[in-house]
């Protein structure tokens, strides 16, 4: 029975009953059309960015599902790709390009896929992939679980576009647990191996991510465990803002004051404007 609405950017966790597998899918068409429109890029370089934006959440829903994940894929020519996942379904990104460069690389032979995320005693957990002969954005975050997570894992992301739209983002990923029987793992390998391209996948089944996780582990039976909703969003406000500037040091802020300056400050990552007057620039020099 499907259990979410296609319309719903939803993430899906579930473990098959025999301790095999577990699969997170994720349908992000929407959250992943907001922050390509909020970071205004297009073409190939939006939708490896949508592919990103996807790979984050699911790598969060695997590893620190209340925590937060950044997957970041760097290039030495062209700049950088930024993609957070955070707690409540909250995602973002930033596109930073070189000046000059309209696209980011897609064979990204010179770049390399960073992950970092938070643990619960506060720290954080660095990986990192360096360029292999298999340049699609899935077949790197697959190899970072390995070496970087010692997890057997199989992950598919998508953001298929048409006309400078996106029509549907989403993906899965699989993980082998201690468990799992040799010939169950073998015979799931060699089932994904043969699935359809991820991009077909999604738009069959307005990537659906009940009708995915189904796909997925077809033939076997399974528990889900929990359902979220995903959404584009922003952790920036004005609180924030005013403790960035209460860094810059206190005569700076004095300076800045006696001109009557207005500081005007665009976010990166939404592009909220923010308009902070002299007198709310004041209460910073109270306060240090």
């Amino acid at each position: 029975m499907n259990t979410t609405s296609p319309l719903k950017d939803t993430t899906l966790r579930a473990m098959t009953n025999d301790g095999a597998f577990r699969v997170m899918t994720v349908r992000s068409t929407e959250t992943v059309a907001a922050a390509i429109a909020a970071q205004g890029v297009a073409g190939a370089t939006a939708a490896l960015f949508g592919q990103l934006l996807t790979g984050a959440v699911l790598v969060r829903e695997t590893m620190a599902p209340g925590l937060k994940v950044q997957c970041i894929l760097a290039s030495k020519t062209a700049g950088q790709l930024v993609a957070d996942s955070l707690p409540k379904g909250i995602t973002r990104g930033l596109v930073q390009m070189v000046e000059g460069i309209t696209e980011f690389p897609v064979d990204r032979d010179d770049g390399a896929l960073l992950v970092t995320r938070a643990l619960p005693n506060g720290e954080t957990h660095r990986g990192i992939v360096e360029p292999s002969a298999d340049t699609r954005l899935s077949a790197w975050l697959t190899q970072y679980m390995l070496r970087s997570e010692q997890i057997a894992t199989r992950i598919a992301v998508s953001c298929f576009m048409m006309g400078g739209h996106v029509v549907y983002a989403g993906g899965y990923i699989l993980q082998e647990l201690p468990e799992a029987d040799p010939d169950a793992v073998m015979a799931q390998t060699e089932y994904l191996d043969n699935l359809e391209f991820i991009d077909h996948l999604l738009i069959e089944n307005e990537a659906d991510p009940q009708k995915l996780l189904d796909i997925v582990l077809k033939g076997h039976d399974y528990t889900l465990l929990a359902e979220d909703e995903i959404r584009f969003g922003c952790t920036c406000s004005e609180a924030r803002l005013l403790g960035a500037l209460a860094t810059i040091g206190r005569e700076d802020i004095e300076s800045m004051v006696a001109d009557g300056e207005v500081v005007e400050i665009d976010c990166d990552y939404c592009g909220t404007h923010y308009t902070i007057p002299p007198e709310r620039l004041k209460t910073l020099l109270t306060q240090s």
